[in-house]
């Protein structure tokens, strides 16, 4: 087992440096802001938790859906996949993406402290997720923040952002562990890792993609939930021809 692999299994996360080299950086920086151009073409899109403030979160779900070079050179970087291959094994299936541009904005945190896995729960809870960078991410500028060692269970109180009191008292953004990152940098964190965010306090936006993936051995409790269910690496071993697609239709009551 590999420092990095045993480092994951007791921590719940790992920062992974320079993932991405500076050219690279600056071609998916480019691709990322031409979704953000894209998306508030209409006027401002303020998105994400607690939407009805102004939290400066800007997103969209599935980047690969919008450019076909974060496709081949973020979501399938042979870097980005070797490490989570360490984490999760050689069959690397992708749930979903999602894309955050952080701007400034007063609120505490737009991203309470919360688990992962109550939005879509495998099986085998292999669900990890790269956060990659193509901005800075400080502590002023809103960084993930964590609670190493919280993955080893699901938390019923922790299952969403709104919910569970004595959760977030026990908890809270200000107790928690700054990971702040530079551009090509991913964090990775499995989806029982207790994260959050504060907002951003800086003029810089804080940009990042969220890849979420599970291992091909592995497969959703629900089959009806959303998943993108594209292979990124390997094999999937539970498709077949009723559910090779992203949403099956739950049936009739």
């Amino acid at each position: 087992m590999s420092e990095r692999k045993a480092f994951f299994d007791e921590q719940g996360y790992y920062v992974a440096r320079g993932v991405y080299s500076p050219e690279e950086v600056a071609r998916l920086e480019a691709e990322f802001d031409r979704v953000i151009q894209q998306i508030t073409a209409g006027g401002p899109s303020i998105t994400g938790p607690n939407s009805g403030e102004d939290n400066g979160i800007i997103s969209t779900v599935n980047v690969q859906q919008y450019s076909a070079y974060w496709l081949t050179h973020g979501l399938l970087h042979p870097p980005f996949l070797d490490i989570a291959e360490e984490f999760i094994g050689p069959d690397i299936i992708l749930q979903h993406s999602s894309l955050y541009e952080k701007r400034k904005a007063s609120v505490v945190g737009p991203f309470r402290m919360h688990q992962d896995w109550s939005y879509v729960p495998v099986r085998d809870d292999t669900m990890i997720a790269g956060m990659i960078y193509v901005s800075p991410a400080t502590e002023a500028m809103g960084a993930l923040r964590i609670y190493p060692g919280t993955h080893h269970s699901r938390m019923e109180d922790a299952v969403a952002d709104d919910r569970g009191v004595a959760f977030h008292e026990k908890y809270p953004l200000e107790g928690s562990t700054v990971l702040e990152a530079d551009p090509g940098d991913v964090v990775y964190f499995h989806y029982r890792t207790v994260h959050g965010s504060t907002s951003n306090q800086t003029d810089t936006p804080r940009k990042a993609v969220h890849v979420r993936m599970f291992s091909g051995t592995d497969c959703r409790e629900d089959p009806y939930h959303f998943c993108e269910n594209l292979v990124l690496r390997g094999w999937n071993h539970h498709t077949n021809s009723a559910n090779a697609i992203k949403s099956v239709p739950r049936p009739a009551e």
